[in-house]
Parts: C-alpha cells; structure tokens; sequence
C-alpha cells in the first residue's frame, strides 16, 4: 500500500486547482498528501524537472509524486507513469522526468482514454489523481497504462573537460540562491580550484552569514550554490547559466 502522495504544480495559491486536486485524490483513497510545491513559475519545465529531483530524494519508500506543469495539456503529448522500486512519478510526457529517469526506471504511457470524464485543461484531477489513488489502494492497473522504453538523458550532470567542471544554474530559489549542477562528488576538485562565475572568480565558504559580495557555497542537499547574504548582492540569475571550476594556477 501507498503511504504518501506528494504534488508538484505552478498552480500557486490564490485559485482554487491544488484544493481541487487534492480533494479529489482524497475522495478517491487515504494517502497522506504532502505539498511539495505549488509555487513554480508557471510553465517551468526547467524549475519542474529539479524540483522532481528533490522529491525523489526527500520522498519515503511507497509513495507517489504527481507532477502538474504541464503546458501541453490536452494536446498529443503523453502522460507518463514512472516506477522507481516502491515509488512512482505520474505527470506529463514534457521533460519534468528527465533527471530522474534512470536504467532502473520503468517507464509506462497512461491510456488517457481509459478515464472518464476527462477535460482538456486538467489531466491532473481527471488523470493523473485517479491512478495513483488506484496504485495507492493496490489496485490492478493493466489496463491504464502501457510499458514503453524509457527516454535516458544525460542534461544533469555537468561537463568534464580539460581538467575543468563545467556546471551551469539548474534551479533559483524563493531567497534568490542559484543551484548549480555540481553536487557535493566534485567537492575536491571545487576546494581545491578556483570557481569562475559571469567571468570573475568567487570564494568558497561554509556559511552564509556575514559575507561580501557574492559567494559559493555548498546547500543542504549537497549542490554547489552561488548566493550572497540574505539576497543582497541582487543579481538576476538565469537557469542555464554555466559556472566553471578550473584548477588552481
């Protein structure tokens, strides 16, 4: 049986679809819901697909993570679900699976029209919260989903080239910090080169407080983050930006 069911949208707060959602998965079973967020920028498929990331690490054993960013919704785009051991990832067929899928992942299309009453505009409430309130409850789902080959990419890792890391910004969070994709395997490389950032080059330190300027650090999840105290150093940062790790002159 299913414990937990976490939610990632763009919904946000202030309509009504994430109570909606919610509601109708518990109408349908008994799992816990966890909001793992609903505050994504809208149509983020690059914010969605990191995120995606973190729920698979913070999410336990037997649960599901539905995944609502979906700006293809009601077009020919597919609806996937994902098995990972005794978790699944249930969204649509955009890009939000990319970091997680691996040649452990089983991959299935859903049959959309396996489901009644479904609306062109919210497969999350017609689609996606009735399988995984049928998977909760241990129920048979044969004839709603269809096995496929899974789609591996390799878009997280950073490059390896000529001794340099190569890293860009994957995710910015809500106090303005820019995760990068060089994670906590390449921290000897990073203590011990020098970290170039818009062409300048900027320290590493262990704490946020107190400090000049901007600065890289390593998070709680074990990226590499370029930050500044409390937001100071006001900076626009862009996903995709890349941050290079060279070695030491």
């Amino acid at each position: 049986m299913i414990d937990t069911i976490g939610l990632i949208t763009d919904f946000g707060l202030q309509d009504w679809y994430a109570a909606e959602l919610k509601l109708t998965i518990k109408s349908l079973c008994n799992a816990n819901l966890v909001d793992i967020t609903h505050e994504l920028n809208k149509f983020d498929i690059d914010e969605a697909r990191f995120v995606m990331l973190q729920a698979e690490r913070i999410m336990p054993e037997r649960s599901i993570v539905i995944a609502v960013v979906d700006p293809g919704v009601g077009s020919k785009r597919d609806c996937l679900l994902l098995k990972k051991g005794n978790r699944f990832f249930i969204g649509p067929d955009n890009g939000i699976f990319d970091y997680i899928i691996d040649d452990k992942t089983e991959c299935y299309t859903i049959k959309s029209d396996r489901f009644d009453s479904v609306s062109n505009t919210f497969h999350g409430r017609d689609i996606f919260a009735p399988l995984a309130a049928k998977i909760a409850k241990d129920e048979r789902i044969d004839e709603y989903v269809l096995k496929r080959k899974c789609k591996l990419r390799s878009l997280f890792n950073p490059e390896l080239r000529n001794g340099s890391i190569k890293g860009k910004i994957v995710y910015v969070d809500s106090f303005g910090n820019a995760i990068t994709n060089i994670d906590m395997s390449f921290k000897e490389s990073v203590e011990e080169g020098v970290i170039l950032f818009r062409g300048k080059k900027i320290g590493l330190v262990k704490s946020y407080s107190g400090q000049e300027g901007l600065f890289a650090i390593y998070d709680s999840a074990g990226y590499l983050e370029i930050s500044s105290y409390r937001g100071k150093q006001k900076t626009d940062f862009n996903i995709g930006e890349p941050v290079e790790i060279r070695r030491s002159l």
